[in-house]
This record gives C-alpha cells, structure tokens and sequence, in this order.
C-alpha cells in the first residue's frame, strides 16, 4: 500500500440513528487518538459509555433550531467536512477560521421505511400525509454523507453499522490512516444508498398517484453470491430492494441444509406464494417453479400426504411449502424421501433435528412470514425491461358466471375455488383437477390448452387418483370444445375458467350436452 495514498484520520464527527456497534467503534477510535464530534443524542450515548466526545453544538456554536428539524445543517460544519487541504481555508479563501478540517464522518438515515411501511399517502386528499413519517425523512444526515463523499480524496464516510470493523481495522493496521481505495469505495457506497433513501421516499409520497410511472428507480443490495445461476456456466447474486434486508426472501433464515442456489431462491418464492393462499393448514410440492401438487387438511400432515399423493414422482428433489409449523411426525415422514427444501413458518426442535439429519435437506424459515408485498413484476429483455403490475387481484367467488344449465354444487364450488386458486401459480398454458381438498392433476407449461387437459389427466392416472366427479380449472380461455369434451370423458363434473373465447357458445354447449357446470371468472391468470 503506498504511503501517500493514506490519510490519517484526527478528527471525526458521528451522527447516528441507529446505535448498532457504536460505543465499540468509538472506543477504538479514541484509543487511536481520533477527536469525536457528535450529535446530541449520539453524545449522550458515547458519554455514558465513557468516551471522551464534544457536541456539535459546543465545536460549531450551533444550536438546534425549528424544533430539532436543524441540527447539523451550518457552513462551518460543511467547511470543515468539505475542505479539500489538510486545514480549512488552504484554497486560498479570505474567510479562514480556526476550525480543525473533519476527517471521518459516520452517519446514518432516519429508518424512513420502517416509520412508514405501514402508512399509504393519499394525495387526493390534500396531501394527508403521515406527520411521522415525514419528520423520518432525513436531512441533514444524507448532506452531511454525500458532503464527505464528494471530498472522499481526504474524508472517509461511512453510512452502515457493518462497515465499522473492516474500517477499524485498516485505521488499526495502517497507524489510524485509510488508504485511497478505501476511502473511494466508500463514497460510491454513499451515493448508492443515498439514491435508494431517496427512491423510498419518493415512493411513498407517490403512492397511488400514478400505477407505473414515468421513471422508477431499482436500488439492489446485495446480501449473497449463489454458486451459480440456471447453469454452472452463470454467475449469480440475490438483492434485495431497498434498505429493508427483512422484506420478502431476502427476510427468510436458513436453520439447516448446504446454501440455497439460484433455482432453490425460485422455487421457494413459487412455493410460498401456493402456501399462504389457504387460511387452513396447507402444502405444496414445487418443481422448476410449478406444483407437483397442493393439499390442504385438518392439519399440516394430512395436507401434505395430500399434495404428495398428486405426482409422487416429480416430487422426488422437489421444495415443500407449509404454513403451519412442522412437528416431529411430519418431520420423520419428510425426511424418508429425498427433497431439496423445506419451507415452513416454523419447526418444534426435535423435528428440526429430525430435518437436520439431511446433510443437504435446505430448512427454511421467515423472519415476516406472509403474503407478498410485491408491487411491480419485472423481466429483462434485450435492450430494456418489461414492467406489469404485480397479480394481485383477489379472486371473488361470489362475482363468477355460471353459463351452463346445470349450477355448480356447493361442494363442486368449493372445489372449484381451490382449483383457481392453485391453477393462478401454475405457469401458462395451465389446467388443474382437483377436488375440494386436493389437487388430482396438473398440466403445466403446454403450448396449447387441449395439451394441459390431458396431462393432468395422465398424471391423475398414473398416480392413481379417482377423477370421477372431480373438477378443472383453465387460467386461461377454452378456445374450442375438445377440452371439454376430454373432461367429460374422465367424468369430471364442473369447469372454471375466465371466458372470453369466439367459440364461448360452442365451449358451453359442450358443457351442457355432456351436463358439466360450467363458471366465468372473467379474470385470467396467465403466467409466463
């Protein structure tokens, strides 16, 4: 490392929302000899631990003003945080002062996303805006970081309690001096993560103003490097959006099992999407981001032997999804095949032993289990990305069409519900048989919609399920009647789809000859 590539650190000015790792940190710095300025309340802290530390408001002749709102926002902070020589007034200016130039600055935001996570802006309502949530959004630290960035050739800046220990240790190692490099990285840093405060806010006084706007802006962290992506040939990462490491996979603890892998991250989104659709105990088995099969029962064992008996076959390597906890029982049947992973919101500890015993076998837990939060899907194209609303929409039995003579059943209904419900996850073009409890059959992924029908047909066979009575749900229209016509040859009873086919009327008197109900969503669940 070159010598003149170090400054030496003298002087540094705190200023800190969050206290993770400070009273530490600053202690090393003291022992380094380093001067520290703080912020009130971050004097106070480090005071009570002892360490030796001036206020801003002492060193500046600063005093707060409107209420708080101002506290480090005065030119004699900035002159001291942006002068470029080693002391204030070296480019030559009239108005020097006394004032020793601060080498390091350590600050963070206002945690402005979990203050208003909860809250949704209506700015039709003449800017009703949450008073919390705007005292959370942060000023004078993100000035005060992007100050020490722009001037990142002599002041170091650091915006994250994880950064504290690499950088004490190179002050530690290198006499109390950063290198340029490091000093260079961690300016970029600040300009990220500033863009991504930013980006949250912007979001928020949005909302519900305009679906998709003009411009959006995607702040990724990274939070983990996957051994590779689709193919050994592929690197990959995950990211996570924003600043929030808790919200949606990225939220989600690994208690056993070798490291997940791209395909693993997939497939899990895919079963936890399956899983929180059902308010009683349910499960699911998913491969390549489609379910083997979706049981639900009186408990979360029974729902499981139910989704297995689907396709016990393509089960095998597969990812299980449960949204009830795992007791020991349903551990030892788990752990007599083989599968990837298992998901759950949570497992009694002689069954995470039991689990545990699968070297390989991923457990899965969340830290904020729930439905998604997901606003926009995206997907790369070459040249650009494609944006469309996340499918959200909540499925209304009580708004679908019957169109046939015959009415659907109460028990074919609620079947029928739970066929949708499944068949919306399952990629396009997409057919599921079930009954009320179960699926018996799923076509995924077909280039034509006769083509689903009869693999969740053959697959019902196969595994040996009864199909007599049974019921079909169609993301998608039924272009023409020779679906329906191989339905009632495997005597299923009733049909749900969206509608919205040419050949409708041909499609329903197929239905009435072989005396099918059939039911429009008027909604289609194409997934791509």
């Amino acid at each position: 490392m070159r010598g003149e590539s170090l400054i030496k650190v003298h002087r540094a000015l705190i200023s800190v929302s969050d206290k993770q790792g400070l009273v530490s940190f600053a202690k090393g710095l003291e022992e380094l000899g380093v001067e520290i300025i703080a912020t009130s309340g971050t004097a106070g802290e480090l005071a009570a631990a002892g360490i030796r530390v001036r206020s801003v408001e002492e060193v500046f002749d600063s005093p707060e003003l409107a209420g708080g709102r101002v506290k480090t926002l005065h030119p004699d902070l900035f002159a001291a945080i942006l002068a470029p020589g080693s002391e204030l007034g070296e480019d030559g200016g009239e108005h020097q002062k006394p004032l020793a130039p601060i080498d390091l600055v350590i600050v963070n935001f206002y945690p402005f996303a979990q203050v208003a996570r909860s809250v949704t802006p209506s700015v039709s309502k003449e800017q009703e805006l949450s008073e919390d949530a705007v005292e959370a959004i942060d000023i004078g630290g993100p000035a005060m970081a992007r100050a020490a960035a722009k001037n990142w050739s002599r002041v170091a800046v650091l915006v994250e309690p994880a950064q504290y220990e690499p950088v004490l240790d190179e002050l530690t190692n290198n006499n109390g001096a950063l290198s340029r490099e490091t000093r260079r990285n961690l300016a970029a840093n600040v300009f990220r993560h500033c863009a991504r405060y930013d980006r949250e806010i912007g979001r928020w006084l949005a909302a519900e103003v305009v679906s998709l706007p003009a411009s959006i802006g995607i702040g990724l962290t990274k939070v983990a490097d996957l051994r590779y992506g689709e193919n050994p040939h592929q690197r990959a990462a995950l990211y996570v959006e924003g600043s929030d490491p808790d919200a949606g996979l990225a939220g989600y603890r690994q208690l056993a099992g070798v490291p997940l892998s791209y395909t693993n991250f997939l497939d899990l989104d895919a079963a936890h999407g399956i899983a929180m659709e059902y308010e009683e105990p349910a499960c699911t088995i998913i491969k390549h981001c489609n379910p083997c099969g979706v049981g639900r029962g009186g408990s979360v064992a029974e729902a499981y032997e139910r989704a297995l008996a689907t396709d016990p076959r393509s089960a095998f390597g597969g990812i299980i999804g449960l949204n009830r906890p795992v007791e020991p029982e349903l551990a030892s049947t788990i752990a007599s095949r083989f599968y990837d992973l298992v998901f759950a919101p949570a497992f009694d500890r002689e069954a995470l032993d039991i689990l545990k015993e699968k070297k390989r076998l991923r457990v899965m837990t969340s830290l904020s289990p729930g439905t998604s939060a997901r606003t926009f899907d995206l997907r790369s194209i070459e040249g650009g990305v494609l944006v469309q609303e996340a499918d959200r929409v909540s499925d209304d039995v009580t708004e679908w069409r019957v169109v046939t003579r015959r009415a659907p059943t109460d028990e074919e209904l609620d079947a029928l519900s739970f066929a949708w419900r499944v068949v919306r996850h399952v990629r396009s073009n997409a057919v599921v048989i079930s009954n009320s409890v179960q699926t018996l059959g799923i076509g995924a992924g077909q280039m034509s919609r006769v083509e689903p029908v009869e693999l969740a047909i053959k697959k019902a066979a196969f595994a040996g399920l009864n199909l007599v009575g049974a019921v079909m749900a169609s993301d998608g229209f039924f272009p023409f009647p020779d679906s329906i016509e191989m339905a009632a040859a495997a005597q299923i009873s009733a049909v749900v789809q969206p509608g919205g086919s040419r050949r409708d009327k041909e499609v329903i008197a197929a239905a009435d000859e072989f005396g099918i109900a059939m039911v429009f969503t008027g909604v289609r669940h194409f997934k791509h």
